[in-house]
């Protein structure tokens, strides 16, 4: 099985993608904004940057990728919400179109709870989704997409909040 995980060098991101490269053909992706963690099969390659991210995708052929990257400035997204959405929502669609063109049997798509906007807690993957902010936006238009998409072009997926 071949495994992307974008977001490999995060803190989230790393623990899995260190516990996937132990058993399976697995490679990251990472622009190491955040993220510290090194790896030699982790390419450092920005999301925002639809050519080369295409280009690993389309070599690698993943059977499944784990969505980790994101940029989680919450706080900024009312004030630069064409920066946040570049690099969430296209940066995703850049990992999620030439991995369907590919192949791609599993997204696994970590999202936010700003989903769910200020619903009271505790969620539930039921809660409908009401994003109050442009974060919440993204995400929640991450996952409606590979909802429709998984239907369209014949993958599963998972979400996490």
């Amino acid at each position: 099985m071949k495994i992307l995980v974008t977001g490999a060098s995060g803190f989230i991101g790393s623990y899995i993608f260190d516990a996937l490269v132990r058993k399976h053909n697995t490679i990251g992706i990472d622009n190491y904004s955040l993220g510290t963690y090194q790896h030699p099969k982790i390419y450092k390659i920005d999301l925002t940057d639809q050519t080369r991210t295409d280009q690993l995708i389309t070599e690698f052929k993943p059977d499944v990728v784990y969505h980790l990257a994101a940029w989680a400035h919450e706080s900024l997204a009312q004030f630069l919400p064409r920066k946040l959405s570049e690099n969430n929502f296209q940066a995703y669609l850049n990992v999620l179109s030439p991995a369907i063109r590919n192949g791609i049997k599993r997204m696994i798509v970590f999202s936010s709870i700003a989903v769910y906007g200020q619903q009271k807690p505790p969620f539930h993957e039921d809660n409908k989704r009401q994003p109050v902010d442009i974060y919440g936006v993204n995400k929640t238009a991450m996952e409606e997409t590979t909802e429709i998409l998984s239907k369209v072009h014949g993958f599963e997926y998972n979400g996490f909040a």
